[in-house]
């Protein structure tokens, strides 16, 4: 079927087309301290083209350039490319293109600063899950059942980060899954097929902040598959948009050289911290799409063989706890909090290695957690917003961005809980500011007012 689907992308002509929907990712190319070398940058086509990206430092005439790849996952979708740009210098400015040296069809020029690879550097990341395209002014929803909202935005955290960016606030985004709820497409239009227009939508929406820095997402829920009936109706579309290929096809994370799998499950350097990415979807005894999408009968899953994700996760793991001199801190990402997988291994093997933190998405609302031993003891002896020398696992539930299935009326409120320090329905995005290999500083932000909502500082 595989085979079958991309020959029948092939017959379409080969034409002059404007890339669009670039974005960018730590590249796969390492130092030997770990630290990327590289970007990749992803782009789309309506129409084949190369895969062809240019790149050169600010003021310089010297160009480089590097070939990569494209993929065409459903017929009439159009292309998604992939490429690396090499040998970076950390911190320096580059200007960079993408397109197609035959037909001479290139995006606009945009710029990026290189990784860095000093261990000591200070950095800070926007982290939150579960953000959507626009809002129900400008796409209204028809159908609103099974937790579909009639009064949502995502305009306001998309006006947050725009300022934010601007400010120097953060350098790079890590999106905790469910990304731009392309699969509630139907519930706008449910007589048409808009799960192509609403991701390619999103994508176009975000490119003046994915084009200039790190873009990184883990998997959600929402990314399993495309379950409108336009969709079921046909062959081509169910069979195309199942089991996270649009997912996997769009973006493309530093798997190979942190001996992942594609964009679900992974793991980068940066400063004094490693991030992983962790899949909380599949590949796991009694994980929600372990063997079907969340529409119920598509089949979904089985990226590695029967074990072959915790392994890894193991096994990434360990070798962090071992390069604690060089990088102190391990963070922790996925979609779904801990408290939401019961069944799973994650729990057990967080506190083992002594990470220091997880992020998480899915709850459509924020919850910052006490510090959990491995015993299961919360470190409530700490103060509120300093948790010093911590020997548990504090977790930042930051699923509150916005989207179809996130009330926007009347729901501004604190909430309570046994386990959380602080809690909120509030419209919000979270920033990590790493300062030095000691102390992290993280700040929860009202996407519609800007204040701070929450802050924690960790120290070692």
């Amino acid at each position: 079927m595989i085979a079958s689907l991309l020959s029948l992308c092939l017959v379409q002509a080969v034409r002059a087309e404007a890339p669009s929907q670039i974005h960018l990712a730590y590249g796969d190319h390492l130092d030997a301290n770990g630290y990327a070398t590289s970007m990749r940058v992803s782009w789309f086509t309506d129409g084949a083209t190369a895969s062809t990206v240019q790149w050169w430092l600010v003021g310089s005439t010297h160009v480089s350039s590097s070939d990569g790849t494209s993929v065409c996952y459903m017929k009439g979708s159009g292309y998604h490319h992939k490429a690396q740009m090499l040998n970076l210098t950390g911190g320096q400015a580059y200007v960079y293109r993408v397109g197609d040296t035959t037909s001479s069809s290139w995006s606009a020029n945009q710029t990026l600063t290189a990784p860095s690879q000093d261990p000591d550097a200070p950095f800070a990341m926007s982290i939150f899950g579960d953000w959507g395209w626009l809002d129900s002014t400008q796409r209204p929803m028809k159908v609103a059942v099974d937790g579909l909202q009639k009064h949502w935005s995502a305009t306001e955290t998309r006006t947050w980060l725009e300022s934010a960016k601007d400010k120097g606030i953060y350098s790079s985004l890590w999106h905790l899954g469910d990304i731009g709820y392309v699969d509630d497409a139907f519930a706008h239009t449910p007589l048409e097929f808009g799960y192509e227009k609403a991701y390619n939508g999103f994508m176009n929406w975000i490119q003046n902040i994915s084009a200039v820095m790190p873009y990184m997402v883990s998997v959600g829920n929402h990314e399993s598959e495309c379950h409108s009936p336009a969709c079921l109706s046909t062959e081509l579309r169910s069979h195309s948009l199942r089991n996270f290929s649009a997912y996997n096809a769009r973006w493309n994370m530093p798997a190979a050289s942190s001996k992942g799998v594609q964009a679900m499950w992974y793991s980068w350097n940066q400063g004094p911290v490693h991030f992983i990415s962790i899949n909380t979807e599949t590949d796991w005894p009694g994980a929600s799409e372990e063997k079907v999408g969340d529409g119920g009968f598509l089949p979904a899953g089985a990226f590695g063989r029967d074990g072959e994700f915790i392994a890894w996760l193991e096994a990434d793991l360990a070798a962090a706890t071992a390069s604690r001199t060089l990088r102190p801190w391990i963070v922790v990402g996925g979609h779904k909090p801990l408290g939401n997988m019961a069944k799973s291994p994650f729990m057990a093997l967080l506190t083992k290695y002594g990470v220091d933190l997880y992020v998480a998405g899915h709850s459509h609302s924020y919850a910052r957690s006490w510090p959990t031993r491995a015993s299961g003891e919360l470190e409530t002896y700490h103060r509120e917003n300093h948790y010093h020398a911590s020997q548990g696992l504090a977790e930042v539930v930051v699923g509150g961005a916005g989207c179809e299935e996130m009330n926007n009326v009347g729901s501004e409120s604190s909430l309570s809980s046994s386990r959380a320090v602080y809690a909120t329905n509030k419209l919000a995005t979270g920033v990590l500011n790493v300062l030095n290999k000691s102390a992290v500083h993280w700040v929860l932000y009202s996407s519609s007012k800007g204040v701070v909502l929450d802050e924690l500082y960790l120290t070692k």
